[in-house]
């Protein structure tokens, strides 16, 4: 017999989140990209281009957008920004449902890329 209790299966997610808009930046949809990745009911979610505190004219009311996807479910978060550009940034961002202990941001961006 275990000396552990039976694991519970870990939920992962992975989006890339362009910025809170659809392809070509027709629509802001960040709002309904919140109600999707809240129906997957993951325990961690990994962003990929999701914006800090500086925001869009679309996004400006919402503040950081990982603050805004994470609202009430998932507890915990980091952002690592990985690219600054006309007074907005961009990065990486994990929600968990877990105590994030420690986050470190190794930006691997190719200059000019």
């Amino acid at each position: 017999m275990s000396e552990y209790p039976p694991s519970q299966p870990l939920r992962l997610l992975t989006v890339n989140i362009h910025k809170g808009y659809t392809a070509f930046n027709r629509r802001f949809v960040l709002h309904e990209l919140r109600e999707a990745v809240r129906a997957v009911r993951s325990d961690l979610v990994f962003l990929q281009e999701v914006e800090g505190a500086s925001g869009s004219a679309g996004a400006a009311a919402i503040g950081a957008q990982y603050e805004f996807l994470a609202d009430q479910i998932w507890p915990d978060h980091a952002y690592g920004r990985n690219a600054v550009a006309a007074g907005q940034n961009h990065g990486n961002a994990v929600l968990s449902r877990f105590p994030i202990v420690r986050s470190n941001n190794h930006d691997l961006s190719l200059p000019g890329a």
